[in-house]
């Protein structure tokens, strides 16, 4: 998982950061929103003096979000309602979280699917005719074939869509990894006698006493 690499920094020099972008009308409810090169700008405007390295996307929604999540104590100081020792205990810095993303590249180009048939003809020359006639006027249709994918030439990306968004939850990995270590474990256990048997019975009932 990508880290913003402000998330290691001081809280007062995040706050000092917050500050510097807030009153460069950083929109933080949507960093995009105003365009990426300007939000990009105020960043790194916000967090030169700091010396970081290049400011990437991760680190400008960090900052969005650590204002977010933090505006009214950070409001509060900039105002001088509130001395930093009285809200640095009280900031929340924001941790990044894992997605699975289903998307869709959509554009123009020239698409050409492949298919196959069994056809009968009393003459070899004469299939193309026979089956562009039929399919044309609708006594057999090419989705009758068999279907062996999809070639796309000179194709024009014209946008990209997001289709579905899902949280990866924590353990998302490792249970997917329990299940397959089960699944092959099942077909070797098959093969073993039983005094290997119950020697991995008492390894296993080992273990479970520990964990």
């Amino acid at each position: 998982m990508i880290e913003s690499q402000l998330y290691k920094l001081p809280n007062k020099v995040l706050c000092e950061i917050a500050k510097i972008c807030l009153e460069n009308d950083y929109d933080f409810e949507d960093p995009y929103i105003i365009g990426y090169d300007q939000s990009l700008e105020i960043v790194e405007d916000a967090s030169r003096w700091v010396g970081l390295g290049t400011i990437e996307s991760v680190d400008i929604e960090f900052v969005a979000k650590f204002i977010s999540l933090n505006e009214n104590l950070l409001r509060s100081w900039i105002d001088g309602e509130k001395k930093f020792d009285e809200i640095s205990s009280e900031l929340v810095k924001p941790r990044p979280k894992k997605y699975m993303v289903y998307y869709s590249s959509k554009g123009r180009g020239y698409i050409t699917q492949k298919y196959s048939t069994d056809w009968t003809s009393y003459d070899q020359d004469w299939i193309d005719e026979s089956m562009q006639e039929l399919n044309s006027i609708g006594d057999w249709s090419y989705y009758d074939g068999d279907y062996h994918g999809t070639e796309v030439d000179d194709f024009d990306e014209n946008s990209l869509d997001v289709d579905e968004i899902e949280e990866v939850k924590e353990g998302y990995n490792e249970s997917i990894l329990n299940k397959l270590v089960v699944e092959n474990t099942s077909e070797v256990i098959n093969s073993l006698d039983k005094k290997t048997l119950l020697e991995l019975k008492k390894l296993i009932d080992s273990k479970l006493r520990i964990i």
